[in-house]
């Protein structure tokens, strides 16, 4: 309960976490209640634009913007739907120190990304943004390594705003619920299905090889991949293959199915096959796998928080 509703409702996490902590006297998320209250107290942005244009940043295999501060700081970040939480994280404390804005929180071991051999304290502040023009805007910041951008951001970081990002003409929106409106009316065709919000961490139902299974949207992931318990379940072959990493080449089990969304088929070919999907440890039980970024390059997207759905446009690629 606690987790689920994080995911909409600040009061409530509260409740529930005074709950816990009376239950256990040393419980793993109290650490966070700075962050919770400080989110309970945040205003939705009331900007009075509907709809703005950022620009585009290719971020390794991932897709994100362009970010400048009131003060001319500029920032590449990058979409990373398995951000949990609506978080913004500036993953260089060096960066995160020179944004605008007075540090207000400091959580020891607040933070800890896949990448990382540990946690790291999490320093939070609110930042004034010029480009989109965002007012106390929460950033939080660590030390740590990497390489793809400054930092990455939850679909749900823009309170307000859905966020719709087209790699193939290189451009990204974000759109209140009536700009969304007026953009989806003004468009021929479109496939939509709707998501289940698991603190921030979003899941879309899918068919593989025409059996219904649930799938976690994680752009910060590469192409489709599935879990081994999936692959049995769904009586997949599989195949020895490799994954090059850092200038190396690793043995992997892969395996080559027809995924569909709505009425969309994409075939994926070498798809990987892992003992350990984050999503399902922590928030994706009954999920078969993930749908990364060379999945969602092949389209336009949006990640619409007013009706919980996912929305693709099919593109056409230049040579």
């Amino acid at each position: 309960l606690f987790n689920y509703t994080r995911s909409f409702h600040q009061d409530l996490t509260l409740a529930y976490l005074d709950t816990l902590e009376n239950m256990t006297s040393d419980f793993y998320h109290s650490k966070n209640r700075p962050l919770f209250e400080i989110l309970e107290q945040l205003p939705v942005n009331q900007n009075p634009v509907d709809e703005f244009e950022l620009q585009y940043a290719d971020c390794g295999p991932g897709m994100g913007f362009i970010m400048y501060d009131s003060k001319g700081n500029k920032i590449k970040v990058e979409l990373d739907t398995g951000t949990n939480g609506g978080l913004f994280t500036i993953h260089d404390d060096s960066v995160g120190k020179v944004l605008s804005g007075e540090e207000f929180a400091v959580i020891e071991d607040g933070i800890q990304y896949n990448y990382m051999d540990g946690p790291a304290d999490m320093h939070y502040k609110l930042v004034s943004f010029q480009k989109p023009p965002l007012d106390d805007f929460l950033v939080g910041y660590f030390d740590g390594e990497f390489s793809k951008a400054d930092g990455c951001f939850s679909p749900f970081s823009f309170k307000g705003y859905a966020i719709s990002i087209d790699p193939i003409k290189r451009k990204v929106h974000l759109r209140s619920k009536q700009a969304l409106d007026n953009y989806l009316n003004s468009i021929d065709e479109f496939t939509s299905v709707n998501y289940i919000n698991r603190a921030g961490w979003i899941y879309i139902p899918c068919r593989v090889n025409g059996k219904e299974v649930l799938m976690m949207v994680e752009s910060g992931s590469r192409d489709v991949n599935l879990n081994s318990i999936s692959v049995i379940q769904l009586d997949l072959e599989t195949y020895q293959g490799s994954i090059q990493w850092r200038g190396k080449d690793y043995p992997m089990e892969k395996v080559d199915f027809t995924l569909e969304i709505g009425d969309l088929k994409y075939e994926v070919k070498g798809g990987l096959i892992s003992d350990f999907v984050l999503g399902n440890t922590f928030y994706g039980m009954a999920s078969s796998g993930d749908i990364g970024p060379d999945f969602l390059r092949n389209y336009a997207f949006t990640i619409d928080p007013f009706q919980q759905r996912l929305i693709l446009e099919e593109r056409m690629r230049e040579d």
